[in-house]
């Protein structure tokens, strides 16, 4: 496998390992802690899984996740294509985070693209807004899709382009209440 280049940093993945990035994207600073992100990826359907068989199996690896509530899940359209729109709310860490995940069934090829946004639960206002308005502007041209699958020798050669982003802000744990002492209990030293 090659080394994969993003302006001046460069490594090799790990052998097998498929490329499914298309594209981040932060909130602007000073939205808080747990800035809202949008995160579009490919993600391949397993062979004869339909669109809604692949949002159950997603949906099932979401619901082991800590403190999973699911939210909703609702069939709809996204650039023309037939969507699935699911949300939940999970842990992470001691953040409650919502997310809402659209996974759109592609024109052609065999990878949904997957749209998932998150934000730290009861932050920023207008994140799920500002999603809905980034999928209102999806379009897909087959023709492209149609080149892009022609021209790809093999899954770990996508062209994918990083964009820095600065790091999350620290969060740190709440402070612990005092020790109470126990009736009858002696502290060891």
């Amino acid at each position: 496998m090659s080394h994969h280049t993003y302006g001046s940093l460069s490594f090799k993945p790990p052998p097998a390992w498929r490329d499914r990035t298309l594209v981040t994207f932060v909130a602007p600073e000073g939205s808080g802690a747990g800035r809202p992100n949008i995160v579009v990826t490919r993600d391949p359907k397993l062979p004869d899984e339909t669109l809604h068989a692949l949002v159950h199996r997603r949906t099932t690896e979401e619901s082991k996740l800590k403190g999973f509530a699911n939210l909703e899940v609702r069939e709809t359209t996204v650039g023309g294509r037939p969507a699935v729109r699911t949300s939940f709310r999970a842990m992470r860490g001691p953040l409650v985070i919502d997310c809402i995940v659209v996974y759109v069934d592609p024109p052609k090829g065999n990878d949904v693209v997957t749209i998932t946004c998150s934000s730290a639960s009861g932050g920023v206002r207008g994140w799920v807004a500002a999603l809905d308005a980034m999928l209102a502007t999806v379009s897909f041209d087959a023709s492209a899709e149609q080149e892009e699958e022609e021209l790809e020798p093999s899954p770990d050669t996508l062209p994918v382009r990083l964009v820095p982003t600065p790091p999350p802000p620290m969060i740190t744990a709440p402070r612990m209440p005092p020790p109470v002492p126990i009736p009858g209990l002696r502290a060891r030293r």
